[in-house]
């Protein structure tokens, strides 16, 4: 009777431990299913291989922990909103979303701020206002950025590159000056004066020009952001006939007749995406999580360009190329 007792208290005990266990277990995030939707700007095709390469990196990392995830992914249509698709993302019942632009994010917050949200973005979120810091971004959101403050670097490799230099224009659209985060650039650098120039789109490029000789500019620095597209091609031009050494934040620019450009290689989206989900699943917090920012960075000259505005770089500066062009 005594041993038939205490089977049936260990029993008790078993049954108590291993519900609490469970309970302990749940409460932890882990044996549950994570619903994870993904708002995607890039077309069928790039994001059906993104959410395909993101479902198996998070099915091999979960494999040994009991966590199940499914997918879905939202690809945003032409002519779409941006409320309208995270809308749509919402109807989905996420518990986590990934997002490809800051726009989306803001959207998401907006609507459902008790999700955790993880987005990409060209721009410097907490310049921004998106996230309070880098560090600790709050508002249930963290993620990455091909931004990084580079601009000062940018305007030291211009000066190497050119050593002639003595004023440097740095070309930045007052209406996204709090998106890019370039502070006031105001300052020397050694012999050389940097100074912002106030332009806008709607004045165009011979507005620009002007500005150029009335400041006496002898160089210039293009941030981010700060030219349409279908101005790309015409700056570039304009810069090369005006005989202006000109520093670009992409390697596009210089692909296509741009003299320099210095710029953050982008952190892989697939594997950055994961490893904040895995974090978040695992009970970590998104507001907690720092911002990720590149951390390698590639300089790229073109050399016909070079020739034809008379730059000859030391060959200190030649060493520190990593991309010439043309090829």
């Amino acid at each position: 009777m005594v041993t038939l007792k205490r089977l049936v208290v260990t029993s008790i005990l078993l049954f108590i431990t291993g519900f609490a266990l469970a309970a302990i277990t749940s409460a932890n995030g882990t044996d549950r299913s994570w619903r994870i939707v993904v708002v995607s700007n890039l077309n069928h095709a790039e994001s059906k291989v993104l959410i395909e390469a993101l479902d198996e990196r998070l099915r091999v990392a979960l494999r040994k922990t009991g966590i199940r995830t499914s997918s879905v992914i939202i690809v945003m249509e032409q002519g779409q909103g941006v409320d309208q698709v995270i809308g749509q993302a919402l109807h989905e019942k996420p518990d986590l979303l990934l997002v490809l632009a800051a726009t989306l994010a803001e959207s998401a917050h907006r609507q459902a701020p008790h999700i955790p949200i993880v987005f990409k973005t060209a721009f410097d979120p907490a310049a921004a206002g998106l996230v309070n810091s880098s560090t600790r971004p709050g508002n249930n959101m963290t993620g990455l950025s091909k931004h990084s403050a580079v601009d000062q670097k940018r305007w030291e490799l211009l000066v190497q590159a050119v050593p002639k230099v003595r004023k440097i224009g740095v070309l930045l659209d007052q209406n996204r000056r709090p998106q890019l985060g370039v502070r006031n650039p105001g300052i020397h650098l050694g012999h050389v004066k940097v100074i912002l120039l106030d332009w806008q789109h709607g004045q165009g490029l011979r507005d620009l020009a002007k500005l150029i000789k009335d400041q006496g500019i002898d160089a210039l620095d293009v941030g981010l952001g700060v030219v349409k597209p279908d101005d790309a091609y015409k700056l570039i031009e304009m810069a090369n006939n005006m005989k202006l050494p000109t520093m670009f934040y992409a390697q596009w620019f210089v692909e296509n007749g741009g003299l320099l450009s210095h710029e953050g290689v982008e952190l892989n989206l697939v594997k950055t995406f994961s490893e904040f989900v895995l974090e978040i699943i695992q009970g970590a917090s998104a507001s907690e999580l720092p911002i990720r920012y590149p951390t390698a960075f590639t300089t790229s000259i073109n050399t016909n360009t070079a020739k034809l505005l008379g730059v000859r770089p030391s060959p200190g500066f030649l060493k520190r190329i990593d991309s010439w062009h043309p090829n």
